[in-house]
């Protein structure tokens, strides 16, 4: 109701009633100095995650094992079939047959497990 005849605007954020327009962002790389928001553009990359807004990108990561101690994110497996040697997580690539004898069979198509066996 306070700005009913229009708003107060100070850069993208309005002083009287706090509203937010995508439009005047106060950018630092890519967060808006204002009003937090975010923006796809000029991170601050430290390896594999940026400084300022936590987005991460799947180069640069710092592997502990399979596991990137800056992101999380899972990966740099070392497979031996579907199981990895390193941290022993097993993916199966799945395949369910249409035709033949085992037709409705669903097994992986890498070792050759049956699923449900």
């Amino acid at each position: 109701m306070v700005c009913l005849f229009g708003h107060e605007w100070n850069g993208c954020t309005c002083d009287r009633c706090g509203k937010i327009r995508n439009d005047q962002h106060d950018w630092d790389g890519c967060k808006c100095e204002r009003c937090g928001k975010y923006r796809d553009e000029l991170h601050e990359w430290d390896g594999c995650t940026c400084k300022r807004c936590g987005k991460t990108r799947n180069v640069q990561h710092e592997w502990d094992g399979c596991i990137c101690k800056r992101c999380g994110v899972s990966g740099n497996h070392d497979w031996d079939g579907c199981t990895c040697k390193r941290c022993g997580i097993t993916e199966h690539q799945w395949a369910t047959w249409d035709y033949g004898a085992s037709q409705g069979q669903t097994e992986c198509t890498v070792c050759g497990k049956v699923m449900g066996q």
